[in-house]
């Protein structure tokens, strides 16, 4: 072992964070331009005429489009998937015209397959009034050559690069990506009901599939929770602080748990970003959810509303997170396919808090990311909000408190 890690090679896979949507696809560039034998993605959505962005991808040609027909004639097979609600099969198409016709005569030499794919469940739902909100493939995942995963909450847009939006995507190497491979490879017979889920470890999961007998008429019957197990089981341990950013809160039963481990440990405060609302909005499960977390926390909670978007990850005593494509909501974490990471502190997580809160409290030390100390407790992330809210301050990256 101490001979491998000399050549530099470690067991310990490699996690890097992405904080908007231009640096995530960036990012993707490069893995991509490194591929080698097969890049194997699932979109929720996917524009080849948005624009790249580095130096080296900018050679191959302006948009991915020429990215991916420069990976097929250099031998690399892609097999893209496509949440069908997201990329109709005519827009599949064009697609594919748009990258073929962007690869070099005679010189195409990887294999192309593109696929428009809807969650089995949308096709049972036999009493449209009694069932579920339509169930789809969230997934925003790539696994390139067996050896690096790529997560993100959102697809690739041109406006998503042009204008760079509010994400965390993870790029990651080392054992987790034979989960990754694993989750590509029996996703689509998971949730037709024809296989089952294997065990989960840091790659989570939520699937779901056609439900059985009378459960039929309900539309999709979940399997797989893992995202929210998770996040059971890490509000179980916190005692200091939970931060969280999510694009929906209306989970019950997650309310419940952290509006009882309030009581339990009365050091801990929540920190909870939502994006922004429009003026008043009726009484909805999410505000009854955020309702019962105010009345337990009291005095130790933030709740505050963001514009230009947020993201989905968890962060629990600044050593442990959950990032992934799931928001918090009872969808998200029972019905749409989802898939999360789980992070550790060897994974860099009080680095990663640290850049999270910064986009919203600012680094008036000028410190930089990795020598910022986290801001003291509820109260100043309160203070901020509400100097934002005096001085009429708006737009991506200003926060104002919940009202």
């Amino acid at each position: 072992m101490e001979r491998l890690k000399k050549a530099g090679v470690h067991a310990r896979g490699r996690v890097e964070y992405y904080l908007t949507t231009a640096e995530a696809w960036a990012a993707f560039e490069t893995v991509v331009l490194d591929a080698r034998s097969e890049v194997v993605a699932v979109f929720d959505g996917f524009d080849a005429a948005a624009p790249v962005q580095t130096t080296r991808a900018l050679l191959a040609g302006a948009t991915w489009g020429d990215l991916l027909a420069q990976a097929l004639t250099r031998g690399v097979n892609l097999s893209l998937t496509f949440e069908r609600t997201s990329l109709s099969e005519a827009r599949i198409e064009a697609l594919r015209k748009q990258i073929e016709a962007a690869t070099k005569p005679g010189r195409r030499r990887g294999v192309l397959d593109l696929t428009a794919l809807a969650h089995p469940a949308q096709g049972h739902r036999e009493l449209a009034s009694l069932a579920q909100v339509p169930v789809t493939h969230r997934l925003n995942f790539a696994v390139v050559d067996g050896k690096t995963m790529f997560l993100s909450r959102l697809g690739l847009s041109a406006a998503a690069v042009r204008d760079p939006r509010r994400d965390l995507a993870v790029i990651a190497r080392g054992p987790v990506v034979a989960e990754a491979s694993a989750l590509m490879a029996s996703f689509v017979d998971v949730t037709a009901g024809t296989a089952e889920p294997g065990p989960a470890r840091r790659l989570l999961r939520t699937f779901s599939r056609p439900g059985r007998g009378m459960r039929r008429i309900l539309g999709a019957q979940t399997i797989a929770n893992e995202v929210e197990s998770a996040h059971h089981m890490l509000i179980r341990r916190a005692s200091r602080t939970i931060y969280i950013e999510t694009q929906e809160f209306d989970s019950p039963a997650l309310a419940r748990h952290l509006a009882l481990r309030a009581k339990s440990a009365p050091d801990l405060q929540l920190v909870l970003i939502l994006p922004a609302h429009p003026a008043g909005a009726k009484r909805t499960p999410e505000a009854q959810c955020l309702h019962l977390l105010r009345e337990a926390f009291g005095r130790r909670i933030f709740i505050g509303r963001a514009e230009g978007g947020v993201t989905n990850v968890s962060v629990f005593d600044n050593d442990m997170a959950i990032a992934g494509s799931a928001d918090l909501s009872r969808r998200a974490l029972g019905y749409d396919t989802h898939a999360a990471i789980y992070l550790r502190p060897s994974d860099g997580v009080e680095a990663l808090h640290r850049r999270l809160s910064r986009h919203w409290l600012g680094d008036p030390a000028g410190e930089g990311d990795d020598q910022a100390a986290q801001p003291e407790g509820v109260a100043y992330w309160q203070s901020v909000a509400a100097d934002n809210r005096k001085a009429g301050r708006s737009g991506p990256g200003v926060l104002l408190p919940q009202l």
